[in-house]
């Protein structure tokens, strides 16, 4: 039996009031960034072609490589150790600078062996521009660290947020103004120098001005080498596959695929990344209370499953609806990819609950290991499906195969190793899956019989160029609707304790309204 330190019991609910108002705040503040980044993916959709996409994808699959080596994995090392903060953080910001500064070379030296190597000259002057922001970003990811450490995560949402409005509202801009697949990358500048700006405001400590401390660099690299190679696996997930599939399919098909890869990908970027700024610094401080870690793994999982997987399957079935609207049948190679992959993605989403626990755990080696078997086995999929089918739903159907039976397998092995039964797992994520993959095929169905026979506009006193687009918005709400309340009753009946938890995490004065609205009570944390 585990005794707690004194004051322990009154720690443990403030402990659990804060992890959840992180997540409703950096989901808040998320949406707003993900809102732009979806617009951004509808202008830039528009703007630049398949290739111009291509391109990009190149350009990022190469970064990653050497990426693998940003900050030299300390950062997660600094949150680990909550306790050594003081000791630690002047030779951790120095750390991570040389590791950026030297990855930011690396990268630029790559640029041009990496364009003669796809066939692709503009794949250089992407690689550049990114390589120049490595090293400019590195205070800024090191003082958000600060803010987590301190569970400030309404801060951390805040840069994050700005940062995204930067990013994604200054590629539009570019875009527009025809810089080409260039916008895509030089706005992480300013990025980089905005959350510089902020975080600094906001934790008002110079990490800079602190020692180096070289002489401890060689014994921190000793436990930071295998959080290097987990962020390779990471980054090779979320864009390896571009260079995998390249060999295979002309560049024109790379960027149909990746095009797709992003439209689903917006769901993961609202959760995932949340979820693990938010449960890694919580967890952190229960590896001496194994009972509240499972019971906080398992109560993520379910969570997790409840969003993510109506979220990534709804944005799906109404994609069809969306690309007739936006890009008028300009992105229909991409539709089929982008079914297939929201079908399958939210296990990829549902993994940052076994990673948030090993980081939490500090068993990074394993945390390491099983990231790069999961992205290896998503690429060599990935790559099949290029070789078999040369066509994006092919490359879809093989990687979001691997991502679902991989990342389901990846949090039954590592939540068992905490104690959370594998039946326990099963029933936290599947039923959620499974219910929302039901209203899919519901709201797919009414949008085949909806693209079949076009809601008619003639009767409604509109400009003839509107009638057509207005009739794909109107199909588009009745497919949306008809995902939305369908889930919505089965989550009632059938996920109605999931459902109670979710309420529970909603600020005090929004949550009496969602229950009368579910009909349900919350269960407290």
């Amino acid at each position: 039996m585990v005794t707690k330190p004194h004051g322990e019991s009154q720690a443990a609910p403030a402990l659990g009031q804060a992890v959840l108002r992180g997540s409703f705040w950096m989901l808040v503040n998320t949406v707003v960034t993900r809102g732009v980044s979806l617009l951004a993916t509808i202008v830039l959709g528009r703007l630049l072609d398949d290739h111009a996409w291509g391109i990009y994808g190149l350009a990022m699959s190469a970064a990653t490589i050497v990426g693998t080596l940003r900050d030299g994995g300390v950062r997660q090392l600094l949150i680990q150790r909550p306790a050594e903060y003081e000791s630690l953080i002047g030779p951790v910001f120095w750390l991570a600078t040389a590791f950026n500064v030297a990855c930011g070379a690396a990268l630029g030296l790559a640029g041009p062996l990496v364009a003669r190597a796809t066939g692709e000259p503009q794949v250089a002057a992407l690689l550049w521009v990114i390589a120049a922001s490595l090293p400019l970003g590195t205070p800024g990811v090191i003082l958000q660290a600060r803010l987590a450490m301190q569970l400030r995560f309404k801060a951390v949402g805040l840069v994050q947020c700005s940062s995204g409005v930067v990013r994604f509202g200054g590629a539009m801009a570019l875009a527009s103004a025809g810089v080409g697949p260039m916008s895509f990358v030089l706005p992480l500048i300013a990025c980089a120098l905005l959350e510089w700006a902020m975080a600094w405001w906001l934790v008002r400590e110079g990490p800079w001005a602190r020692k180096a401390e070289v002489g401890r660099w060689r014994g921190m690299l000793a436990g930071t080498l295998w959080i290097m190679l987990g962020s390779l696996g990471i980054a090779l997930l979320n864009w390896g596959s571009s260079l995998a599939v390249k060999p295979f399919v002309p560049t024109e098909v790379v960027g149909a695929y990746f095009f797709a890869f992003q439209i689903v990908v917006q769901v993961g970027i609202l959760l995932s990344s949340n979820l693990n700024a938010v449960l890694f610094p919580a967890l952190a401080r229960l590896v001496n209370e194994p009972d509240r870690l499972a019971a906080a793994a398992a109560r993520a999982l379910r969570q997790v499953m409840l969003l993510a997987a109506p979220m990534s399957v709804g944005l799906a079935v109404t994609f069809p609806a969306l690309e007739q609207l936006f890009f008028a049948g300009k992105k229909s190679n991409s539709v089929l990819a982008v079914l297939i992959q929201g079908a399958t993605y939210a296990f990829a989403v549902m993994l940052a609950v076994p990673l948030s626990v090993q980081q939490a755990r500090g068993r990074f080696r394993s945390w390491a290991i099983g990231l790069v078997s999961t992205a290896g086995a998503g690429l060599a999929a990935a790559a099949t499906g290029a070789w078999l089918h040369g066509t994006p739903e092919g490359i879809a159907a093989w990687s979001g195969g691997a991502t679902a039976v991989t990342g389901l397998g990846y949090a039954l092995v590592v939540l068992k190793r905490i104690g959370v039964p594998r039946r326990v797992s099963v029933a936290s994520s599947i039923p959620a899956w499974v219910g929302s993959l039901v209203c899919g095929a519901l709201a797919w169905s009414l949008d085949t019989h909806l693209a079949a026979a076009p809601i008619p506009m003639q009767a409604m006193p509109l400009p003839a160029s509107w009638q057509a687009p207005m009739s794909q918005a109107l199909r588009c709400v009745l497919v949306g609707a008809c995902f939305a309340v369908s889930y919505a009753v089965l989550a009632r009946v059938f996920l109605r304790a999931h459902v109670q938890e979710a309420v529970a995490v909603l600020p005090a004065r929004l949550r009496p309204l969602v229950e009368g609205v579910m009909r349900t009570r919350t269960i407290a944390p």
